[in-house]
């Protein structure tokens, strides 16, 4: 289903999942898993629809975990990954030509420096080293473009299985009852048609196909968000070095155009993951929050246990990556800085000045509703994270 157009349509999806929300409070329902479904299905709607619908759905999984604990903490932390899941897949459909796009203009930009040589002076041994470890990082750079480049392969069959799975495996989530309407209980009629059994198995299968599917989709979306992130920080680093080897306008200028380009990539990859981090975020503090409150109130499974540091290293590694590209775009003004400036014309030293001017923008990664990824927004997302594990662990 794509994304409505028409405001008067949004509103109606908007009015049908309040609705079923409503409903499925009224009736014990542990997640409101209709208006989730109409969330991930119609497409893009309001922030304010998804605000509401991810507080209900954990106002009832801490009303629940006072019961049958372990199970509804398994159901819930099934749907959000599913969920998740889900929103990657409708991102991986739609933006996966990007991405390649995003592979291919850094890939051609790191054989194009792979090529070149910084112009160092035979006789200088920092610059003679600065050459050596040049090569080397733009060698690395170019392994981790082709990992990346296999982790996008390995993902298509993993999103193939998923598309197939997810909608069976909804049905059962939608209906944690097994209460399908016009029909009475799935399970009840295929023990009356004598394949209970088999119902049972199908029923495991699909859910374990479904769940082992998203993290594999998780995997990869942040194998290669993550090795384009490295990509960047090499090639910023790389062509800072190239800047303060410079001693003509002529390689100063070639430096320049590279970076441009390379800027000119960075821009299209914040853009293209914005949502997908946003989501990354929200799923990974939400299995965080969920596990916390499992392990506080004395529910101790593998389940939960493997599940709680995995939460963690998303946002982290995140945060450190949105860090290390700030930091490396920095590198471009020190670079600058102590390159040959002094000692140059005047045509080069203004040059020289336009570049440390340029780069007191630090370039960043920014994700939808949370700003740029860095160390102190991960700070504020886990002392978020810390406030709200302590309202859900009492209100549960």
């Amino acid at each position: 289903m794509a994304a409505p157009e028409d405001p008067d349509e949004t509103s109606t999806l908007l009015q049908r999942a309040l609705e079923l929300a409503c409903a499925s409070m009224e009736e014990g329902s542990p997640w409101s898993l209709q208006g989730l479904w109409i969330l991930v299905h119609g497409g893009n709607l309001t922030a304010a629809l998804s605000a509401l619908l991810g507080v209900q759905c954990l106002l009832d999984a801490a009303v629940h975990l006072g019961g049958e604990a372990n199970r509804s903490t398994q159901d819930a932390m099934n749907a959000a990954i599913v969920l998740c899941g889900a929103c990657y897949q409708r991102f991986w459909a739609r933006d996966r030509h990007l991405v390649r796009g995003l592979l291919a203009d850094l890939l051609r930009l790191t054989r194009r420096l792979e090529g070149l040589a910084l112009c160092a002076g035979p006789d200088d041994p920092q610059e003679v080293a600065l050459e050596a470890e040049r090569a080397a990082r733009v060698r690395r750079t170019a392994r981790l473009l082709s990992l990346c480049r296999s982790a996008m392969i390995l993902d298509v069959p993993v999103a193939l299985v998923f598309m197939v799975t997810w909608p069976l495996i909804s049905v059962r989530l939608t209906f944690p009852n097994d209460h399908l309407p016009g029909v009475g209980s799935a399970g009840e009629l295929a023990g009356e048609l004598g394949v209970g059994g088999l119902w049972f198995g199908l029923q495991y299968a699909l859910q374990s196909a479904a769940i082992s599917c998203s993290f594999f989709c998780f995997a990869g979306l942040q194998v290669v968000h993550v090795t384009l992130a490295l990509v960047s920080a090499a090639l910023l680093r790389t062509l800072a070095q190239m800047v303060q080897v410079a001693r003509t306008t002529r390689q100063l200028y070639a430096a320049l155009d590279d970076h441009r380009e390379l800027l000119q990539v960075l821009a299209s990859f914040s853009r293209v993951f914005e949502q997908p981090l946003f989501h990354i975020h929200c799923g990974a503090l939400g299995f965080a929050l969920l596990a916390t409150t499992a392990l506080v109130k004395g529910h101790h499974d593998l389940y939960v246990l493997g599940l709680w540091p995995i939460a963690f290293a998303y946002t982290t590694v995140l945060g450190l990556e949105g860090d290390l590209v700030q930091e490396s775009s920095e590198l471009m003004l020190h670079a600058a800085f102590a390159g040959h400036w002094q000692e140059g014309a005047r045509r080069f030293r203004r040059d020289a000045l336009f570049v440390m001017l340029r780069a007191t923008k630090p370039v960043s990664i920014r994700a939808a509703w949370l700003g740029n990824l860095s160390l102190p927004t991960l700070h504020s997302l886990l002392s978020s994270w810390y406030s709200f594990t302590q309202l859900f662990i009492r209100l549960s």
